[in-house]
């Protein structure tokens, strides 16, 4: 059982945290040459970083959520556009982007909500 349960925690690792980073990346990566629209180009990809960021911290609490490790990523991100806005990160520091984060975190953490609920009702 308990590598029935690891094959299960390297597949929600692959599919919550590092596809998301990879999508976000090949967003970065191939803006300069493909046509996206300004909401994926800018937003999207940041949200996925979130999105990624909040996984990890509940797969590393095995989908407990702990609200400290949960406010210390709300922070982290509300950090990083205070610091683009004050130009000590490269970026322009918005509300938006600020907003797209909290989005996606809520995203997240409604989506281990739902993996809960599901994992209740097979067991």
């Amino acid at each position: 059982m308990l590598i029935v349960d690891l094959l299960k925690y390297k597949i929600a690792i692959l599919v919550h945290v590092v596809c998301p980073l990879l999508i976000g990346l090949a967003i970065y990566y191939f803006t300069t040459s493909i046509a996206f629209t300004h909401l994926i180009k800018n937003h999207f990809a940041d949200g996925l970083w979130a999105y990624a960021f909040i996984s990890a911290i509940l797969l590393i609490w095995e989908r407990k959520i702990n609200w400290f490790w949960v406010g210390c990523v709300v922070l982290v991100a509300f950090l990083f556009e205070c610091f683009q806005y004050l130009h000590i990160f490269p970026g322009t520091g918005d509300v938006f982007d600020f907003i797209v984060y909290l989005s996606f975190i809520l995203f997240g953490l409604l989506n281990n909500y739902i993996i809960l609920k599901l994992k209740k009702s097979y067991l």
